[in-house]
């Protein structure tokens, strides 16, 4: 599956009620939270889990490069908190994971799976933690990429598709 899911536990989290502002200063809110709950080792925040499929598909492209007429790559979008990588038991590759102050960064700060790097720089497919770092764009805008996660399924039916997480806020 790429995660640990033994000794796992999901709650769906519906913040309707709140303002934008409100929404995001609540999601970094619980997993300290959930976390200080006796018995509880981690907790973090994620738009979708593993295995829920796909979606939020965005395409990514490398300034410079020239792609087929089908276009850059496709790509998944993930909304996490930082310590999602660890909660998960999905390894970090290379570079680092997110942090509190990555809301504050410009570009805006992005983490891709290894599938991801592997559409986007085929040659890196031996050696993908050589990439982070480099030049980037997601749907169009330039952003920071600062990690690569090994991949995490998001079905037992089809193949991993490349993912990009981004900061919760």
């Amino acid at each position: 599956a790429g995660f640990q899911y033994e000794h796992a536990m999901a709650a769906e989290v519906v913040l309707n009620a709140y303002k934008e502002d409100q929404r995001v200063q609540v999601m970094g809110q619980l997993p300290a939270a959930a976390a200080a709950i006796p018995g509880v080792r981690s907790a973090a925040l994620t738009s979708l889990l593993p295995l829920q499929g796909e979606t939020w598909i965005d395409s990514a492209s490398v300034p410079g490069k020239t792609y087929p007429a089908t276009g850059s790559p496709s790509v998944n979008v993930r909304f996490i908190t930082p310590n999602y990588f660890a909660t998960m038991d999905i390894p970090l590759l290379g570079g680092r994971d997110f942090t509190a102050a990555d809301q504050q960064l410009k570009p805006m700060p992005v983490i891709l799976s290894r599938a991801a790097v592997v559409a986007l720089w085929p040659e890196l497919a031996q050696h993908p933690e050589q990439a982070v770092g480099r030049p980037l764009q997601v749907n169009g805008r330039a952003v920071s990429f600062i990690g690569l996660a090994d991949d995490a399924r998001t079905s037992f039916k089809t193949a991993t598709p490349p993912l990009v997480y981004q900061g919760y806020w």
